[in-house]
């Protein structure tokens, strides 16, 4: 098969969640199936992505670049105005995946789309204009267009048939994984200790990774680790790690009316180079999130022996299995209390550890790749194909 990704969420500097499911995808498929062709298509200008992009080139894969054209540009002006993708790559791929929610207009071969999650329905609140807007009017369009939709959890497939109309039979869930090469508990207690110094982190924390925006819940954890500060003093601190997203003002002023803030530590956008080490580093995770169509974080805390706290919403109990402790994420008062246990039950954590790392052994970045290929297969037999 001729297999065409759209890379554009790899050049970020500063990947999340989509981007780092694409890379580990892209570099499974490629180094599982050296009969395909794979073309990796993006709109760049800069040299450093073109640079980026040779890390997954072998003797199986084409990069094609459009340098003259800005991709958000095209996603807007797209939104609008078909304007036809293949005027930018004249790729004749076999098969199209776009692995962040939008199909453009005018791609050849058939196309299959990544939907992560459907917040933007849900929570409306809790997400950017301009995301709600591309999302409102493209994600519609692309599930039109698409030949084969992929869900991240059997949660995202229900969310996807609850809010639009599309076969059933054509939604296939494929999980994320987890590198264990990179999340693993076999770590050096130097580099664990190294990266704490370099944070500027206490040994004792709680640590929370990932986007700081609403749909994190942050202003209740803020909350609630500020009533378990006053009922234990001597507590670990609170360590919020990751990039500052969409309305993040609003976290910021919880943490500065709390009276725990000189427990509190930021520490900005962490590279997945040192996450394990500031997940092994920690007494326990904490990912109170209103809503997720995975929650990758979960995952890597497991393989890196760290237990896990997280609500009981959307797709997290899914993916935690029995394998961690949860709570109500409206509640402050429940998230306070299960904080509490966490922090004063040794056995309780003990127990969650092992659990998490038999767990984590379900998901694998191999496993999910090889499903995804045999996807491929399927879509490519079939005679149905959208515009």
């Amino acid at each position: 098969m001729n297999i065409a990704f759209n890379i554009q969420p790899l050049l970020s500097d500063t990947k999340t969640g989509v981007g780092y499911a694409e890379e580990h995808l892209v570099k499974a498929l490629i180094a599982q199936n050296a009969s395909d062709t794979f073309f990796l298509e993006f709109f760049s200008q800069f040299e450093k992505n073109v640079e980026k992009v040779n890390f997954y080139l072998k003797e199986n894969v084409r990069t094609s670049i459009c340098s003259f054209f800005y991709w958000e540009l095209y996603r807007l002006i797209s939104a609008l105005f078909p304007l036809p993708y293949w005027w930018f790559f004249r790729t004749k791929a076999d098969v199209a995946h776009f692995f962040n929610f939008i199909v453009p207009p005018g791609v050849k071969g058939k196309k299959i789309v990544t939907i992560h999650d459907l917040a933007f329905r849900r929570f409306p609140e809790t997400v950017r204009a301009k995301t709600k807007y591309m999302l409102k009017w493209g994600l519609a369009k692309a599930i039109k267009r698409a030949d084969r939709i992929i869900a991240v959890s059997e949660w995202t497939k229900r969310e996807i048939l609850r809010f639009y109309r599309y076969p059933a039979e054509r939604i296939d869930v494929v999980y994320n994984g987890v590198d264990p090469c990179v999340y693993r508990t076999m770590l050096d207690p130097m580099d664990i200790e190294r990266v704490r110094k370099r944070r500027c982190i206490p040994e004792s924390y709680i640590l929370y990774l990932g986007t700081i925006e609403p749909r994190k819940n942050l202003e209740r954890l803020i909350k609630a680790y500020s009533l378990l500060k006053s009922k234990h003093p001597d507590s670990p601190a609170l360590v919020l790690a990751g990039k500052k997203g969409w309305c993040y003002e609003r976290i910021i002023q919880a943490y500065e009316e709390s009276a725990a803030r000189e427990s509190i530590i930021w520490i900005g956008y962490v590279a997945e180079e040192e996450k394990p080490f500031l997940l092994a580093g920690a007494i326990f995770f904490c990912f109170p999130s209103l809503y997720e169509g995975f929650g990758m974080p979960i995952l890597e805390a497991f393989a890196c022996g760290t237990p896990v706290l997280t609500a009981n919403n959307s797709s997290l109990a899914e993916i935690a299995g029995d394998a961690a402790f949860f709570v109500d994420a409206l509640s402050i008062q429940d998230i306070c209390d299960k904080l509490e246990q966490m922090y004063i039950n040794v056995d309780v954590r003990a127990n969650l550890r092992q659990k998490g790392l038999e767990r984590v052994k379900q998901f694998s970045w191999e496993k999910s790749a090889e499903k995804l290929h045999s996807i491929y297969e399927t879509v490519l037999k079939e005679e149905v194909s959208y515009g």
